[in-house]
């Protein structure tokens, strides 16, 4: 089988990528952006107003001190999000603790019985790539920095990708792992209102396999674990804000997959944000002070068949 260059690869994953994220194969309700069901939530909205009006509330204190929490809970959150940053540290307990374990794996590759790959041959975000600020590709090294935000539904995936090419003439059995560094911190702000308004963000963390010798090129999802989530409800005339600071290294295990021989395998690790939010905004910041994304290594031991 002929080898394959690494620009063709990247620029048909690019291409994949781009045709995936136009045209999803399980495209999200939306219920949100419905322009019906948003007439229906403010005529109901203001039947309420004007029944806790005829009822005698007023609703000039009520707005007044709706301000005045709102005011405070900003103050709050920006201190809490400020000293998070501050916080942050570049190379922190769960950054060490996973470097020591990727040092002793690569230590014991010999590239026949097992295989560590110490760089990425492509650093990516779907559907946009330019929220991308910054990254570098480097041995064990390799990071990426972005910001992101939604007054939507929306998902956005920063990735890496590695590649490996069973360099045997016969098929093999493979078991890869990774490890997947997250500094950084997401928000949810649920905009006020007279019923509850809601607003939600999650991090995860995904690992796939790209079989490059099928003619379908498509991922397979291996493994993923929720890096951490934040929900927010604005409601009874005041706004709702959650904020997280992330600081956490994660282990993700494939399973066993069966290379052909002289066949191509990508690696695809990636930082999935989901947003949700009916009336307000949720956004990820993996890009400010020492925050970014890092993925150090895949490996795998290597199992020959006879086949």
């Amino acid at each position: 089988m002929a080898k394959i260059s690494e620009s063709t690869i990247k620029k048909a994953i690019i291409a994949i990528e781009a045709g995936r994220a136009k045209h999803p194969e399980a495209p999200p309700l939306k219920l949100a952006e419905d322009p019906k069901l948003r007439k229906i939530r403010k005529d109901r909205d203001k039947l309420f107003v004007e029944f806790l009006q005829s009822a005698g509330l007023d609703m000039r204190k009520v707005a007044a001190l709706g301000e005045q929490h709102d005011t405070q809970l900003g103050r709050l959150v920006d201190k809490y999000r400020t000293d998070a940053g501050r916080r942050s540290r570049k190379k922190g307990t769960h950054y060490l603790s996973v470097m020591g374990q990727c040092k002793t794996l690569v230590a014991a590759s010999d590239d026949t019985n097992s295989v560590s790959i110490v760089k990425p041959f492509l650093i990516w975000a779907t559907p946009r790539s330019n929220i991308l600020s910054d990254s570098q590709y480097a041995d064990s090294d390799s990071w990426a920095k972005f910001k992101v935000s939604s007054s939507g539904y929306e998902t956005h995936k920063v990735s890496f990708y590695f590649l490996w090419s069973n360099p045997f003439g016969n098929g093999v059995v493979i078991d890869p792992l990774t490890f997947l560094i997250a500094t950084g911190y997401i928000e949810a702000d649920a905009d006020r209102g007279y019923l509850p308004n809601v607003s939600n963000a999650t991090a995860t963390a995904q690992f796939y396999l790209w079989q490059w010798w099928d003619q379908s090129q498509a991922p397979i999802l291996s493994a993923s674990e929720q890096i951490w989530h934040v929900d927010a409800v604005g409601e009874y005339f005041q706004t709702g804000t959650t904020g997280k600071y992330l600081a956490a290294g994660l282990r993700l295990g494939a399973g066993q997959f069966f290379v052909p021989r002289y066949s191509t395998a990508v690696f695809e690790v990636a930082v999935s944000v989901d947003f949700y939010s009916n009336t307000g905004t949720a956004y990820a910041d993996f890009e400010s002070s020492n925050y970014n994304v890092t993925c150090p290594v895949v490996a795998f031991p290597v199992l020959q068949t006879p086949f």
